[in-house]
């Protein structure tokens, strides 16, 4: 970078003042690539780039005799705006409001010209402000589309069906209280309107291939009508035999829509699983009369253990190939070489090795039976929680800490899935139990006392989610950190099963059988 003092010395015209010193703008020597050519060029240094730029692309276009200007028309005849850009050799661009020196640019640097597409914006002009309100509304909110008026349609069908059938199980309980014991009418007209819902929504898929609306009547008949209607068929006020038919109705319903329909393969599966595990646990307090009590304390344990083994057992499900020869994780790895050797000889009775197609599905269906298992055995969480606690009773203090242990080992436990449901699912449901054995406590107190305290338990509760939701997203843990965790977490699940021992009383009933 050059800059010259030059000292006027010679004559002036008379009435003129000459200046003492002349500064002349200081430059800077570069080379410069443009249209795929350098140029060395020198340039004013202190001036801003846009303007160095924009002059420097015509000199440059004159030099090579370009008379078409900086862009040509494309085939429509039609040239698209273009803004000069300086850039260094890396390609980091140079603002145009400063300048060359401000940027650091000195002699013998190396430069790139080339000219990018302009942002070009419009503002859009209204003649009046209705109009400008209309625009603004349309662009912010959604309008009402064929699909938004299936899915109120479905919402409505869903009201409606719930409203009848609450309807007749208001007639079916009057019959009771006037002393019948088994009148069908309000039974038969709830099998009715579930078999219309049925079969409705599958005349609407056949034809229509309306799928919200099918199945928003599938669902409304399987979930609503049928277990209504099989509890108002059974004889007598409602007990365990009622629940035990409503589930096992329920679930053989849902089976065939599974199989049978494009209904949601979530729900339905999901149906399954919860209404047949509800129709076995109905049948064996029906038949064994076990407290509810220990019957929770049961199902919560066998539901951790479900919990833990739900990715294998939705691979089995969903028929994922195995590999038909012993691999490293096998359970052939220790045997005998010759064994193996002679095993080798024979051909392997397998279809093959699958397609990625194959795959896919598979990993679909078993993503579909995992997220069923973990709502089936977050429903009986929840459930169970309910009963394992009887303040004051028994031992409520041991049942009070199983249910704190099974919910610190479930929102441990939801790092272990890598899908965003399911891990919410797996916390929610530990929350739940926390929040539910409080609201428990609060409830069956008779003084002001558990009611302060439940409510310091809440609150501490959502004073934790917030400060972890605030600082495990952005904190990094060691994986000394994370195995402390896997380890505390393994420790909490084989505590699970001496306490529910202990609950149950099992050992006691042992030594005096």
């Amino acid at each position: 970078m050059t800059s010259t003092d030059v000292a006027v010395t010679e004559n002036y015209p008379v009435g003129t003042v000459a200046a003492e010193r002349v500064r002349l703008a200081e430059q800077v020597r570069v080379a410069v690539l443009f249209e795929g050519r350098q140029h060395d060029v020198t340039l004013p240094a202190s001036s801003p780039v846009a303007a160095v730029a924009d002059s420097l692309v015509r000199v440059l276009l004159t030099r090579e005799g370009s008379d078409d200007g900086m862009r040509k028309p494309d085939d429509d005849r039609m040239i698209s705006p273009g803004v000069v850009r300086m850039t260094l050799i890396n390609g980091q661009p140079l603002d145009r409001t400063q300048s060359l020196t401000q940027q650091g640019v000195r002699d013998g640097e190396l430069l790139v010209l080339d000219i990018i597409d302009a942002e070009v914006e419009f503002t859009p002009i209204f003649e009046s402000p209705s109009s400008a309100v209309a625009v603004l509304n349309q662009q912010q909110y959604s309008v009402v589309t064929a699909e938004t008026a299936r899915r109120v349609a479905g919402v409505v069908v869903g009201a409606a069906v719930a409203a009848v059938t609450a309807l007749l199980g208001l007639a079916w309980w009057r019959n009771l209280n006037s002393g019948q014991d088994w009148n069908l009418i309000p039974g038969v007209a709830a099998a009715g309107l579930a078999v219309v819902l049925l079969v409705v929504g599958s005349l609407v898929w056949w034809r229509a291939k309306d799928l919200v609306t099918a199945t928003a009547m599938w669902l409304s008949g399987v979930l609503i009508a049928c277990p209504a209607a099989a509890v108002m068929v059974t004889p007598g006020y409602p007990g365990s035999w009622h629940l035990m038919l409503a589930a096992a109705v329920t679930a053989a319903v849902a089976a065939a829509l599974w199989r049978l329909s494009p209904a949601p393969p979530i729900v339905v599966s999901a149906t399954v699983m919860v209404t047949a595990t509800a129709a076995i646990l109905a049948l064996i307090y029906a038949l064994t009369g076990a407290s509810l009590q220990n019957l929770s304390v049961a199902v919560l344990a066998v539901n951790l253990f479900v919990l833990t083994g739900a990715p294998k057992l939705a691979a089995r499900m969903a028929g994922i190939p195995i590999p038909p020869f012993p691999t490293v994780t096998g359970k052939d790895t220790f045997a005998d070489a010759d064994a193996i050797a002679a095993e080798a000889l024979v051909a392997a009775e397998h279809q093959g090795t699958p397609t990625v197609e194959q795959l896919r599905r598979s990993a679909e269906a078993a993503n579909v039976y995992l997220t069923a298992l973990l709502v089936t055995v977050g429903v009986f969480f929840i459930g169970g929680s309910i009963w394992a606690v009887i303040p004051g009773q028994g031992r409520w203090w041991l049942a009070t800490v199983y249910i704190g242990v099974l919910a610190a080992i479930l929102v441990m436990r939801g790092r272990a899935f890598a899908s965003r449901e399911q891990s919410i699912i797996v916390v929610a449901t530990g929350l739940l139990m926390v929040l539910i054995t409080a609201a428990n406590y609060a409830l069956t107190g008779e003084g002001t006392f558990a009611a302060y305290i439940a409510a310091a338990v809440v609150l501490s509760l959502g004073a934790a989610g917030l400060i972890a939701a605030a600082v495990v997203p952005a904190k990094v843990f060691s994986p000394v950190f994370r195995k402390v965790i896997e380890w505390i977490e393994y420790l909490l699940i084989v505590a699970i099963p001496p306490l529910a021992i202990w609950l149950l009383n099992l050992i006691y009933l042992a030594r005096n059988m």
